[in-house]
């Protein structure tokens, strides 16, 4: 009977000391930080960022009478899309007529006074650009004559501003309007916060043409830092397209994305890794497995971080052993740790 007991009193105590070893196996288990891991890479970046330009014609055409007029009728208003051809001014057929009748004189007055003068004459050089003043404003009468009495586009534009807007006599030199020349090259403008940006950097876009929608890759031509506003303004020149014309508004909205592809970096890890100390400065952990012992620890590193995407950040020493990418607690230099498989 004695045995039997002491056998029973065995058997319970080792139960307890199994049942001890795993509650506390559990709760070391329990205390101890779960990780996940990941290695650095050797690679470059690609910095990208999303902004709203807006749209311009290169060239914008300013219009003034060349001689005194009577405007009798308007037909234009600011925001109008016109092309090629289409009446912007009716004018009264007599007074045109009166015009050219005067243009023609000075003409022939200017070039009697250029004749007048010798080759070397210091007055010769003022009235052979009289002339060519006079010659410019017939050619412009008799352009308004052949189109009947009206001042038309000379291409396709977008009407940025009318100035005369109501019949009347108006005298030489009135400026009557101005608009876009939609033919002529182009460019997108856009204002940052962000200066990452470089001339040459690439930028993405979906321009509108005659032909339908385009997805353009352009390259970014100027970057400078208003004062003022305190941002980073860039432009983006419009190349044109062979056998396309732009079919876009003058100062039409629209997205570009900008990227920018770093050199390449010895040592990028994931920003997750990183805890931030000050602006540039962070710290991150590795696992070091000892080699007799076969615990698991984390050291703690302070590196300097240098570019980053979002998603990589570029740093300063070159790291072989694995990183902590996430942990389930803080970590603290040299605690053991559990390493999770990475999913």
């Amino acid at each position: 009977m004695k045995k039997a007991g002491l056998f029973k009193g065995l058997a319970a105590f080792l139960v307890a000391a199994v049942f001890l070893t795993y509650l506390s196996f559990q709760l070391e288990t329990i205390r101890t930080p779960r990780v996940y891991v990941g290695e650095t890479v050797s690679d470059s970046l690609e910095y990208k960022a999303s902004a709203t330009a807006v749209f311009t014609y290169d060239e914008v055409i300013e219009y003034e009478l060349p001689l005194d007029l009577w405007i009798t009728e308007v037909s234009i208003k600011a925001g109008d899309s016109l092309s090629k051809g289409m009446a912007l001014f009716h004018l009264d057929p007599e007074s045109v007529t009166a015009a050219v009748k005067t243009a023609e004189q000075t003409v022939e007055d200017c070039q009697e006074a250029v004749d007048a003068l010798a080759e070397d004459s210091p007055q010769r050089v003022s009235a052979q650009w009289a002339l060519a003043q006079a010659e410019e404003d017939e050619a412009a009468l008799l352009k308004i004559q052949e189109d009947g009495n009206s001042i038309r586009m000379d291409c396709d534009g977008d009407i940025l501003e009318v100035l005369v807007q109501e019949p009347g006599i108006y005298p030489a030199g009135t400026l009557l309007a101005r608009w876009t020349n939609n033919t002529a090259s182009a460019t997108l403008t856009w204002q940052s916060s962000d200066g990452f940006f470089l001339p040459g950097d690439k930028l993405t876009t979906k321009l509108a043409y005659d032909s339908g929608s385009k997805d353009m890759e352009l390259e970014i031509t100027v970057r400078r830092y208003l004062m003022e506003q305190r941002v980073f303004e860039y432009e983006a020149a419009i190349p044109p397209v062979e056998g396309s014309r732009l079919s876009m508004s003058a100062y039409e909205q629209v997205s570009v994305q900008m990227s920018r592809v770093t050199g390449n970096y010895r040592a990028l890890v994931p920003v997750s890794a990183l805890t931030w100390q000050t602006n540039n400065n962070a710290v991150l952990y590795t696992v070091v497995t000892d080699s007799q012992t076969k615990a698991t620890t984390v050291k703690k590193i302070e590196v300097t971080v240098g570019s980053q995407d979002g998603s990589l950040a570029a740093v300063d020493k070159q790291i072989t052993d694995p990183i902590v990418l996430y942990s389930d607690r803080p970590l603290t230099d040299g605690e053991k740790v559990l390493v999770e498989e990475t999913q």
